[in-house]
Order: structure tokens, then sequence, then C-alpha cells
């Protein structure tokens, strides 16, 4: 199957420190799971990894039965039992990066040998994420569209980094060669921004996104942009 998703969740058995919510733990993970998630599916040709699974969700802290992992409708759920919340919690940003993509790697590599299969991408995925610092930026294909005069390339970026995602407008020349970066959203999440810029277009010289309604969410006249980079 192709994997489609990885799942961060928090064990109905599980106790964190009584200054330590759940909101910090998610907002702490965010940039990591999403980090570790692309160069994931970017180590598995066409995305195939599980033969019972297209989700893993890896789930911290026991649960309220002794069941350490499940499979069902097309979603793997591994637990990591002896997780500790109050080291995560007392741990520097560092620390916490490290811990995370150890016991993320270490659930699907349990998931992996549970179903039959190696995990060895798994490594090359951790070691990506470590090597880049949970740090992230890559163009969203999709949405990204020549200038109708074919001069001039316009992606949308999405950015990640620890405490922040942010999108952004990149142009280009035939060279590859940027030339501007404009703001689209500075302050969002993936599920939010994927929601909202679901489709691109020109109207004329204005670069447009649109959502799944075909509502305009983002517009950008180019002419002046442009006409600051033509000879």
């Amino acid at each position: 199957m192709i994997l489609r998703d990885l799942g961060i969740s928090v064990g109905d058995g599980a106790r964190l420190p009584p200054e330590y919510t759940e909101q910090d733990f998610f907002r702490d993970v965010y940039h990591v799971r999403e980090g570790f998630l692309v160069y994931l599916l970017r180590s598995f040709e066409g995305g195939h990894f599980l033969p019972e699974a297209t989700k893993v969700d890896v789930c911290f802290g026991p649960g309220l039965n002794s069941s350490e992992y499940f499979c069902a409708f097309s979603v793997a759920q591994v637990y990591r039992s002896d997780f500790d919340f109050r080291q995560f919690a007392e741990a520097t940003d560092d620390a916490k990066e490290v811990m995370l993509l150890e016991q993320l790697s270490a659930g699907l590599r349990d998931v992996a040998q549970r179903q039959g299969v190696p995990a060895t991408k798994v490594d090359l995925a951790e070691a990506d994420a470590r090597s880049s610092g949970c740090f992230l930026r890559y163009s969203i294909r999709s949405l990204g569209r020549f200038h109708p005069n074919r001069k001039f390339r316009f992606d949308v970026i999405r950015e990640i980094e620890r405490g922040s995602e942010s999108w952004h407008l990149q142009v280009s020349d035939r060279s590859q060669r940027v030339l501007e970066t404009l703001p689209i959203d500075l302050n969002t999440y993936g599920l939010v921004a994927a929601s909202k810029y679901r489709k691109s277009k020109w109207r004329k010289d204005t670069f447009v996104l649109t959502d799944s309604r075909g509502r305009v969410r983002f517009q950008k006249s180019t002419k002046k942009l442009l006409a600051r980079h033509i000879d």
C-alpha cells in the first residue's frame, strides 16, 4: 500500500507533568512530524511501504489496555509505552527533536517488522531529518505555474521550522534564478493551508490561489513585479 500519513497521538494511559499539556506536546512535535513524513515519503518510491496500512499512528505513552500494536482499516497504531513525558518536557529543543525522531523511527520499524517488510529506508528518512535540523522547505508542485509570457516561473513554497510554518510565492526566471519571494501566509499549518490553497491559476497578470470551492484565498498582481526584472 501507499503510505499517505503519519500520525502522532497521546495514549489514554499517559501521564503528563501538570505544567506540560497535550497542546504543548503537539506544538513541540508538529514540525518534526511534518518533516519526517516528507522525508519518509521521498525515501519510498511511489510511497509504497507497508502491505496492510496507508497510515501509521505512533502513540506516545501507554493505552488503557496492554496492546502495543493494532491494525485495522488500513491504519496501523503502535504504542511507545515507555515514553517519558517529564524527561521530554524538561529537555532542550534540540534534544526534543532527537527524542522524537528516535521514537518515530522505532515505531515505524516496529510496524514494518510486524508486517514483514524491511525498514531500511526509515533509517534514511531519520538521517535526512536529522541533517536538515528538522527544517523543511519545498515547493508544492501542483500549485506552481509559468507566467503566460513563459519567461517567469511562480512556485508556492512551504517552509516549516521549529514553532512555525509559512507559505511563500517564489518568482524565478527560466534559468531558475530566484528573483523575489513574497509572503502568502506567515502563520499557518499544513491542514489549514492545504485546504485554503488547493488550486492555482492566472487571471491575466494576476496569480490566484483558490480553495476547493473555487473561492479566491490569495491573489497577487505581477505586472509591476515583473517590470522590475524585464530587460
